[in-house]
């Protein structure tokens, strides 16, 4: 979305504030004061289903990108958050009743499949205003998704840009491996502002890859 402020620009950026910094949550802070580290931009993210959202924004001109997840990563994921957020002497939450609880429908945002279709449908109905992503998609070929991006918000890449390899820069700059390199994403500790509460440094991918595994064996 801002392909045009140079890699130098773009990485700085990224490197001084987190990828939080730049979309703030509409469930906790909408736009007001809202200090963006690049003001010509107007993003927010949300976890909100498409039903739930404002008119305000469904009824105007305004652009939303959905990225859909793997439900299996989304229940580990929910399960390691879940264990970050409680208190320091709660006993953590067993796997199997986060693994029951979001098959049954009890999540934050409502039933994942609610929330998972009715962006979809939405995109179908709107695609020039909703665009519908996977996330194992955009990992497996980041150049096509990065290209339908840019497209879907009115930003297409030039012949130029793509000759000089600006879809890639920019896929290096914004992966894993550079932002969490970064100190601005080592801990929400660096900015107390960014979410309404702290939590623990996050699960290693070898405890991530355990929770995955015991979530295909109950499924089985």
């Amino acid at each position: 979305m801002n392909k045009n402020l140079g890699d130098a620009n773009l990485e700085e950026s990224l490197r001084c504030h987190s990828p939080h910094d730049f979309a703030k949550w509409l469930e906790y802070y909408g736009y007001k004061n809202h200090d963006n580290p690049i003001p010509s931009t107007k993003i927010l993210s949300t976890h909100m289903p498409y039903s739930a959202l404002p008119g305000l924004i469904k009824d105007s001109t305004t652009l939303i990108v959905y990225v859909s997840r793997d439900p299996k990563d989304n229940v580990v994921s929910l399960w390691h958050f879940l264990n970050k957020m409680k208190g320091r002497d709660t006993p953590g939450i067993e796997l199997d009743k986060v693994f029951y609880s979001f098959c049954n429908g009890v999540s934050h945002y409502g039933p994942f499949w609610d929330h998972t279709l009715s962006y979809w449908h939405a995109s179908l109905e709107s695609p020039h205003k909703v665009l519908f992503l996977r996330y194992e998609d955009m990992i497996a070929s980041p150049v096509i998704h990065i290209s339908r991006l840019a497209n879907f918000i009115g930003h297409p890449f030039t012949i130029e840009e793509e000759k000089m390899g600006l879809k890639e820069r920019i896929i290096d700059i914004c992966s894993f491996d550079k932002l969490t390199s970064y100190a601005a994403n080592q801990s929400t500790k660096s900015n107390p502002s960014r979410l309404p509460y702290q939590y623990q440094t996050p699960c290693s991918s070898a405890q991530a890859k355990l929770a995955t595994h015991a979530i295909i064996s109950a499924q089985k």
